[in-house]
Parts: C-alpha cells; structure tokens; sequence
C-alpha cells in the first residue's frame, strides 16, 4: 500500500521534514541511508509513491543504497521526485522515464531563504573558526548573488568595513547605496588589503591567488561556493587559511531548513 510521501535517505533535514509532514496528518515512509534496508521493499515503495524526497543534493552517489537506474525504473510516470539540486544524468533519465525532478533552488521563495541561512551560517563559522567578533572585522565578499547580498546585509550589522568583489554592475550599485564598498573583478588586490575575512561565493576561477596574500595573514577564507570555486585548492595560497562552507543551512539550521523544503513541496502534495 502507498504512501504520501517517502523520503530516502538524506541528512536531519530529511528526518525534519518526516515529523513535519506527518504533523501535516501525511502517511509518510521513511528509509536510512545508515542501515541496509530491504531494498526490495524501498522499490516497492518507490512504485507506490508519486511524491519522493531525495537528498538535498542528488549525483552519482548510491542513495539507501540504490543506483539511480534502480529507482527512476520503478517510479511511475509523472512522479515527483525533490531535491536540493540533481545531477544533469539525473534529470535527463527522469526526462526521459516522465518523472519530474523537483529542484528546490529553483524555487524562488526557497531559494531566498536558503540564502539567508547561508549566509547566516557562513558568519556564525567565521566567529567559532577565529574565535573571535565580527566587529570592526574587515570583510570581503566576492559575488552579487542571494548568497553575496544576504552577506554583505547582514555583515554591515556587524562591522562597517564590508567589501564586495563582483561582476555585476547593477547589484554593485544596489550595494554602493548602502555603503558597502565595490570593487571589480581586476581591483581584488585593492578589495583583500589587509581582509580579516573573504567569503565567495561564486563557483567559477575568478580569484587571483597573489591577490589573496593581500589578506591579513591571520585572516581567513570560507569557500561557499562549490566546484571549481573561486580558486582551486591546488593553486590557494598556503599562507591563508580555508575552509569549506558547503552544506551549511543542513549543519547550522536543520529545523528552518527542513521547513522551507517542507513548504515547497507542499503545492505538489
């Protein structure tokens, strides 16, 4: 017998939104990826379910220890399957099989308050790895995203040396009006002087490593973005220290997370 919705696998955000959905008076199913669960009863499941949530962000990876051949071929057309993000393989075989895959970032509502609890996470992360107040810190973000302007917001609460490195020249001077300092792309040596703190934001190789030893060398780097990242691992200056911030909303704030996605996928339910 069906369910309304079945989650497989998935971090707290996913066992969140199990009890959520089911304070909704929804019939939920719900199977780990941390025990070797039947799998012939996970497929019958999947057979049974026009409404599936996924990991947050869903690749190659086996997930409740099914391939993505395996569940895509037992679900019915014209279900929904959710996710943060989903690999272009994928979206093409749910194309393919009339599944629809759900993205959650390209929801606008959740992807702004995704956003937001990024960039929230992504302070509280600098504060317990310097061990020490944003205030009068000098901060750099580089981009012009949700992510970058939520930042650069909430930054100028802390601390009024706020910076932005970015490429657009209107969000640049959204962020000029309120006194947050912009440079382009080719003044990045001018933005990292003496920077406390740089946060990017934007997963493409637009960082000059030369100019990142500009930083303050006690300073720090907090990489939000993912691959390539604003500058390879391989070639990061060894004098600076980084640190990744992928997966900070599900780290930081499982509960608010969980309720955005709950309330994206609602519509669908």
């Amino acid at each position: 017998m069906g369910c309304d919705v079945l989650i497989l696998g998935g971090d707290q955000r996913n066992k969140i939104a199990l009890d959520l959905l089911k304070d909704q008076g929804r019939k939920v199913e719900y199977f780990s990826n941390e025990y070797r669960e039947s799998q012939d009863a996970i497929l019958d499941c999947v057979a049974n379910t026009t409404c599936i949530l996924l990991p947050t962000s869903v690749n190659e990876e086996e997930i409740c220890h099914l391939s993505r051949e395996q569940i895509l071929k037992n679900c019915r057309s014209g279900t929904y399957l959710f996710c943060g993000t989903a690999s272009k393989l994928w979206k093409l075989d749910a194309e393919q099989k009339k599944v629809d895959m759900v993205e959650f970032l390209n929801n606008e509502t959740f992807a702004a308050e995704n956003a937001y609890y990024t960039a929230e996470g992504a302070i509280v992360l600098a504060q317990e790895k310097r061990k020490s107040s944003m205030w009068f810190s000098r901060c750099v973000v580089v981009g012009s995203g949700r992510i970058a302007k939520a930042l650069c917001r909430m930054l100028k609460v802390h601390t009024p040396l706020v910076s932005v490195v970015a490429r657009n020249p209107k969000i640049m001077a959204e962020l000029s009006i309120e006194q947050i300092r912009c440079y382009s792309v080719s003044q990045q040596a001018s933005a990292f002087s003496r920077a406390d703190v740089v946060f990017n934001t934007v997963p493409d190789n637009i960082l000059n490593p030369a100019a990142l030893k500009e930083m303050n060398p006690l300073g720090l780097y907090v990489e939000l973005a993912s691959a390539p990242f604003g500058l390879s691992p391989e070639n990061f200056p060894k004098s600076i220290e980084r640190i990744a911030g992928n997966g900070i909303p599900g780290r930081y704030f499982p509960n608010s997370a969980a309720r955005s996605m709950v309330k994206a996928m609602t519509p669908y339910l």
